[in-house]
Order: structure tokens, then sequence, then C-alpha cells
């Protein structure tokens, strides 16, 4: 069960992106952790393109959880929205860069955080504290491309921790790392759930979304067909509800 879920929410209502979304609600409070499924083009990846301010609704409200609307990516950015992505290297990462250089990109690049010119060595102290949090091997001086795949993505999610964010929107988190890596990101959104944190996420692994999520909203052709939560989650549930659709309540 979710821990304690409520106050801080993320809501969609009846919001359309063209091409994307026709008439979407949801809602996911604090300390859930929300799924979102769906075949290619379903729509549930716009959904978190609306949240994190990269898709402008044509019509409805996408609502943040201090009550503003995500006007663009960054000002998504500076009211506590965090984006991780399973494209580490093309989305996620400057690998020719430090970690330090990498973890504290967001606070102080995005949000300002730490004034025009802060201390190199307050930056590389705050990320030591993230880096060890999270167990990532290496040294915080390294180039990011020097890790590996799984260490990688933990630097990604430490970029976006060091910014405070209050939603997690994910895309794929876990997308090519090892089996260890995957367990220990997993107990970390798991952590930050119960922190009552929004997590929103997306993923082509059926079982990630199974052993992850406490509910799945599942997407067909831009709209909403149904969720799935409790025993009713399995992964041939799932699978099923992605490319079939849900029965139709018995009379």
């Amino acid at each position: 069960a979710p821990h304690s879920p409520g106050g801080a929410a993320v809501s969609l209502t009846g919001v359309t992106v063209p091409g994307r979304l026709r008439d979407v609600s949801l809602t996911a409070a604090g300390g859930e952790i929300v799924g979102l499924a769906g075949l290619q083009g379903a729509g549930h990846l716009a959904v978190l393109d609306a949240v994190c301010g990269r898709a402008r609704p044509s019509s409805g409200s996408v609502r943040l959880p201090g009550g503003q609307a995500p006007r663009s990516a960054r000002h998504a950015v500076t009211s506590g929205v965090a984006f991780v992505s399973g494209d580490r290297k093309g989305r996620g990462l400057m690998l020719d860069k430090a970690l330090w250089e990498n973890v504290t990109a967001v606070s102080w690049l995005g949000q300002g955080r730490g004034g025009f010119l802060p201390r190199r060595s307050r930056l590389v102290d705050r990320s030591c504290g993230h880096l060890e949090r999270l167990r990532v091997r290496g040294d915080v001086r390294a180039g990011a491309g020097d890790l590996s795949g799984g260490n990688q993505q933990k630097v990604v999610l430490a970029k976006w921790l060091d910014a405070a964010p209050s939603v997690l929107a994910l895309d794929d988190p876990t997308r090519g790392v090892d089996v260890g890596a995957r367990a220990e990101l997993h107990g970390i959104v798991r952590g930050l759930a119960a922190e009552g944190k929004v997590v929103l996420i997306a993923s082509s692994d059926l079982a990630e979304l199974v052993e992850l999520c406490h509910r799945v909203v599942v997407f067909q052709h831009g709209r909403v067909v149904g969720s799935l939560a409790g025993g009713r989650l399995t992964e041939p549930a799932l699978s099923l509800a992605m490319n079939a659709g849900f029965a139709a309540p018995a009379r």
C-alpha cells in the first residue's frame, strides 16, 4: 500500500495535447508511485511531458503540488519537478564532466542555488553527500563517462535530488542497468515516495511497473482506459490491458 498518500499531489484534469492526449484526467498523491503504461504512442509518455512543462495542453489543466501549472520545462524544474530519463547518455549526463559538475548542474545552473559563483568545494561536498546516499562507486572528481551504467543512472538521480524536488517523473529509469543496480534504484524510489514525494513512472519493462508501483494507469490512443492495483496488478493483466483494453463489467 502507498505510504500515507495525501497532501501534495499532481493532477491532470481534462487534458488534451493535440495528437498525443485526449481528455485525460488523473491524480497522483504524495507517497504514491503511479505507473503509466501503454504501447508506443499510446499517450502515457505525453503525461510526463505535460507534467514537466514540455507539452502544452490545448485544453484542460495540469496542477503541481503548489497549485501552479508548469508553463515551461524551466518553470517545472523551479517548481519542484524532476525528470529522470533512462537515456542517461543523451539526456541525463554530461559524460565529459566530473561527477560533482553533473550532480550540481540542475540546482546551480537551472535553479541558481548557491549564488552566481559558488565555491567549488561547497559543490563538491554537496555532491559527495548525494553520491554516498545513493552508494555511487566512483571519485566525485572523476568523469561521468568512466562509470558503469548503473552508477551513471544513480548520478542522474542524484542530480535531481540535489534540486530538492517534490515530484519525480521517471522515464524508463532502469534501462540498460544490471539486476543489482536496478534493485538499488527501486529501493531509492520507494524511499523517496515514503518521504511524501509524488512519483510518476513510465516504463517499457512490465515487471518493473508491477514490482514498483502502487497502481498503474493504462493508456490507449491518447486516452486512459483503466488502471490496475493490488492483486489485479500482474504482468499478464497489464499486458492484456495495454494491447486489448479492459473488459466491460459483467451485467
